[in-house]
């Protein structure tokens, strides 16, 4: 396996994704503002002859999807996103849901309905 790490100043751990040796990777820089909850790490993979990003997300209080949006908008290749990043919402069991993880469902759906 071939590992991507990132890991902010101020945290003891980071966030890791890991790829097959036959695969391809770079880490793709981010914009967002260091002093922000939300930690990210994108890769772009090549892997037979496929390109895609993996973007793995931590926030441990929720995080405003609208700085998230214009970046993941800015890929032209298909995003696979893992999160961890504390917004309850049905979609993916929790009984109760917020605004912020309402706006992140509908965003997701969109997108979806965008690419099919």
């Amino acid at each position: 396996m071939t590992f991507f790490y990132s890991r902010r100043q101020n945290r003891s751990e980071g966030l890791l994704t890991g790829i097959p040796k036959t695969a391809a990777g770079r880490i793709i820089p981010t914009l967002f503002s260091e002093d922000t909850n939300l930690e990210i790490l994108a890769t772009e993979i090549y892997f037979n002859n496929c390109k895609f990003i993996i973007v793995n997300l931590y926030a441990p209080q929720g995080f405003d999807i609208k700085q998230a949006k214009s970046f993941f908008e800015s890929f032209s290749i298909p995003v696979i996103i893992f999160r961890d990043f504390n917004l309850h919402h049905p979609m993916w069991g929790s009984n109760t849901s917020t605004s912020l993880s309402n706006s992140f469902v509908d965003w997701l759906q969109f997108r979806n309905t965008q690419h099919v």
